[in-house]
């Protein structure tokens, strides 16, 4: 698939580019001022280095890759609006045009179209919402005479990325940990990977289970996450942690709500353990699959077994939550944010 969308390449370690020569001339042009705009950001600021230096956040590396294909995707436009005398800053909505145009295109393409969804996404995302921010801050600033300023301060997430005003402001991700996973592990498991999700990668998820819409109304509200894969040791079973802090507690008490209904359809076949206000627990054929929210953060895990979550909230510093048994969510609680909870999709 990958292959199948290129139309040009900059490599960073020859210094060279390269264009698709089954593309007719008047097509490579723009192609050409992209891929420029690329080698001149090496010139200046080494793009390897630049984007890895976000390393090992996950998050922050994909704002760093957005800021580059952004704004090489904006320069190309400057360059094909060059001649009516029109620039992106007086342009409209540059990142709704591109991604209109990408979805017009991907459908006559046989192999966008069996794509994954969160593959085209994830393609898609560094140009569409990287334009969409390039956009605004050409807009907000001297233009592209200022634009040094975005490799000298890099955005620090996607959330900055989808919303340019957050940037503008200043406001990052406060710093969010997991507990050390390791020491309550059950027995010969292994951690393979900590990382930081984003409002980005959040939205992707909620959109695979609850759909589009669901999922631009309730990812804004990301303030910061961590997320833990483990594996057994005969590679059988996998577990995942997903520590999430919304930007208030009303919002942890929505996001509660939604991921409980995300988790409803990912384990359809389920049998509830405990059900109490915030709080869920089941027993699927993979494992134990457990949702607690408290003030403004909300665990989610996947896996392992009903100890290992009770351990975690623990080692989190909550409330222990006494055991219940499984029960309908009373009136005046759960009920509140999950009418007709079961055999329905919330939007």
């Amino acid at each position: 698939m990958l292959t199948d969308q290129i139309a040009g390449l900059y490599d960073s370690k020859a210094r060279e580019f390269y264009i698709a020569d089954w593309m007719a001339p008047e097509d490579q042009k723009p192609v050409m001022a992209h891929e420029l705009t690329h080698a001149l950001d090496d010139q200046y600021y080494h793009i390897d280095t630049w984007e890895k230096a976000a390393r090992p956040n996950d998050d922050a590396e994909s704002a760093r890759e957005a800021v580059l294909e952004g704004s090489a995707l904006a320069a190309m436009f400057d360059y094909t609006l060059a001649p009516e005398k029109m620039s992106v800053r007086n342009f409209g909505d540059i990142a709704s045009l591109i991604d209109q145009q990408a979805l017009d295109e991907a459908e006559k393409d046989p192999v966008m179209v069996k794509a994954p969804q969160f593959i085209k996404d994830d393609l898609l995302f560094p140009y569409v919402a990287g334009a969409g921010f390039t956009q605004q801050f050409l807009k907000a600033t001297n233009g592209w005479a200022d634009f040094h300023k975005v490799f000298e301060n890099p955005p620090v997430s996607t959330q900055q990325i989808l919303h340019p005003e957050m940037y503008f402001a200043g406001i990052r991700p406060p710093p969010l940990e997991l507990p050390k996973v390791k020491p309550i592990l059950p027995h010969g498991w292994k951690e393979l990977d900590q990382n930081v999700m984003g409002e980005y990668g959040l939205k992707e998820v909620l959109k695979q289970f609850l759909g589009a819409d669901s999922a631009a109304r309730l990812s804004p509200e990301w303030a910061a996450d961590r997320y833990s894969i483990s594996e057994s040791q005969d590679k059988q079973q996998t577990l995942l942690i997903f520590l999430v802090r919304l930007q208030h507690n009303e919002n942890a008490k929505t996001f509660f709500a939604r991921y409980n209904a995300l988790l409803r359809k990912k384990y359809p076949a389920h049998t509830a353990v405990r059900e109490q206000p915030f709080l869920m627990e089941w027993q699927t054929s993979t494992g134990a699959v457990g949702l607690e929210c408290h003030e403004e953060e909300c665990l989610a895990v996947e896996g392992a077994d009903g100890a290992f979550f009770d351990r975690l909230v623990t080692a989190l510093g909550w409330p222990a939550t006494p055991a219940a048994p499984a029960a309908e969510p009373p009136v005046g609680t759960i009920a509140q944010f999950l009418p007709s909870l079961r055999g329905r999709e919330l939007n």
